[in-house]
């Protein structure tokens, strides 16, 4: 619904960067975050509202960047992801030990799990269903956990033990989900109690991150970008053009 030719960057430790012209050229915004930012999220309802983590915190734009405004949100370490569900003023958001929750447009937040730190499990990944925002699920070191009740109880719903980076949960089915290690990808069909690999043509690698456009799902390693069309039957390089160090 938004002009598809304004595009917000976040270069590591360099700042917000906006294009008016489909990426051809990105100038730097002057807003009161610092040039820290960790993550950029759209709201998928409303998409001139967006959040981004900045350390310990969340703040909030309602006007595509230009103007934000912190969240009742401190965490105690640095917060990894945030997660906006479809229905409104619903949020996620991990550190390593400890899950938050806030219906209220995150003016109020509670923890709804946590993990002694350094004690074996780490929290990585977080995400709504976008079709059912009362179904939530997170990844950590040592499988997944699910939420039938938008994140405010959480349970393991199998015996998925993968030290997961990354996740996304299909855009129109709430039981199928992907999740991305170190040693590839898998998919779910279930809700998370089964999985099978589905890394054949992609390979396996340090997994950055797993994301929808429509019902294309890209997924990002450290040195690679594919996609697929077909649920993770066959994947597709999409490494051209990529400026790639090693």
């Amino acid at each position: 619904p938004l002009d598809a030719n304004r595009i917000l960057v976040t270069p590591y430790t360099q700042g917000l960067h906006l294009s008016t012209d489909g990426g051809a050229s990105f100038d730097k915004l002057s807003i009161s975050l610092s040039d820290n930012l960790d993550e950029l999220t759209q709201d998928p309802v409303n998409g001139q509202t967006l959040y981004a983590v900045e350390g310990t915190s969340v703040s909030r734009s309602l006007d595509f960047g230009t103007t934000w405004n912190p969240l009742g949100l401190t965490s105690t370490d640095t917060i990894k992801k945030i997660a906006i569900g479809s229905s409104a003023g619903r949020l996620l958001a991990l550190d390593s030990w400890q899950i938050y929750q806030s219906t209220d447009f995150g003016a109020n937040w509670v923890t709804v799990a946590s993990v002694v730190p350094f004690a074996g499990t780490v929290f990585n990944a977080i995400a709504y269903a976008p079709s059912d925002s009362s179904r939530a699920y997170y990844g950590t070191t040592n499988g997944i956990m699910r939420s039938n009740n938008g994140g405010g109880t959480w349970f393991s719903p199998g015996s998925y033990s993968g030290n997961v980076q990354a996740l996304a949960v299909h855009p129109t089915n709430p039981n199928t989900l992907f999740v991305a290690t170190s040693s590839g990808i898998s998919r779910s069909v279930d809700g998370g109690a089964t999985f099978v690999d589905v890394t054949t043509g992609v390979g396996a690698a340090y997994s950055i991150f797993l994301t929808w456009e429509g019902t294309r799902l890209w997924y990002g390693q450290i040195q690679n970008v594919a996609y697929t069309d077909d649920l993770g039957a066959t994947w597709v390089d999409a490494n051209a053009g990529l400026f790639m160090t090693p």
